[in-house]
């Protein structure tokens, strides 16, 4: 989650040898998260073109396919955990924010597709009456490499499924029987 340090040694790296596509792409991701639009988009095309296949741009999915996604992923989900959606929201975010990666230790990646708001309780039979202000997808994550339908779905449900197994304390693989992820 040292967004700034990442950036600072992808530069580097750059500086010696400007023909390494990893790390315009660390470069790209850095930027994108730390809120400097227009110097990551410039990072994704210098990595994509020096290698079109592995560094492609990031696609600009239609809100119709986010939003056929999520619907199409709450309701795959196994009861118990349909049951918890029906009690907290889900908010698109682009990006998570970097405090809320640091409020944890070791640090979450910048990288995570989905994040509750919030911290369960201790006692575990309160997990289903004291619930999160909500659970974020974040949409710059999601969309990377680029997705189809399908994938974005099931990187959706898997994210949903994982927060709220967390929150509630439940196994992180879904009950047999039911569509959770592997």
């Amino acid at each position: 989650a040292d967004l700034v340090g990442a950036l600072q040694a992808a530069r580097q790296a750059t500086e010696r040898a400007p023909d390494l596509g990893e790390a315009w792409l660390q470069q790209a991701l850095s930027l994108e998260r730390l809120g400097r639009p227009g110097p990551a988009a410039l990072a994704w095309q210098q990595a994509s073109s020096l290698d079109p296949e592995r560094f492609t741009l990031p696609p600009d999915i239609p809100e119709e396919v986010w939003v056929t996604s999520l619907a199409s992923a709450l309701v795959a989900l196994p009861e118990s955990v349909a049951e918890f959606y029906g009690r907290v929201t889900v908010e698109w975010v682009m990006f998570p924010d970097i405090a809320d990666l640091l409020a944890v230790e070791p640090p979450l990646s910048p990288l995570l597709d989905g994040m509750y708001a919030g911290a369960p309780p201790d006692d575990p039979d309160d997990r289903g009456e004291a619930l999160p202000t909500c659970v974020r997808l974040f949409r710059g994550n999601l969309r990377l490499p680029n997705t189809d339908a399908a994938e974005l779905t099931d990187r959706i449900h898997t994210a949903l499924f994982n927060e709220a197994a967390d929150w509630l304390g439940l196994p992180m693989d879904a009950p047999d029987g039911s569509e959770g992820p592997d």
